[in-house]
């Protein structure tokens, strides 16, 4: 927090809010409160993979069906901001490939 730039605090704040979302686990996100934890930190750690070029688990099975059942759990209630969010997921994949 002391350096001249910020990248250091930038990695640590991405990288860190990814493990947690991850310690969590798909499991544990499926209803309040995890699933607001899940719903404010995605966007860090898909923002963490565009920045890096660096692939996420957020592509993994397991999480990919838990945006798909939160998604057709609210179903028109869905905001459009989430599917920007699973348009830039799609391109951080697409960039690792």
């Amino acid at each position: 927090m002391l350096e001249t730039s910020e990248s250091n605090w930038e990695k640590h704040f991405l990288y860190g809010t990814s493990h947690l979302l991850r310690l969590k686990g798909p499991k544990n996100c499926m209803e309040s409160p995890g699933k607001e934890l899940f719903l404010t930190l995605r966007i860090f750690e898909i923002s963490r993979a565009l920045i890096y070029t660096d692939s996420s688990f957020l592509c993994e099975p397991n999480w990919v069906r838990l945006a798909q059942t939160l998604r057709d759990g609210v179903g028109n209630a869905w905001h459009p901001k989430e599917v920007i969010y699973d348009l830039m997921l799609c391109c951080s994949n697409l960039c690792v490939k």
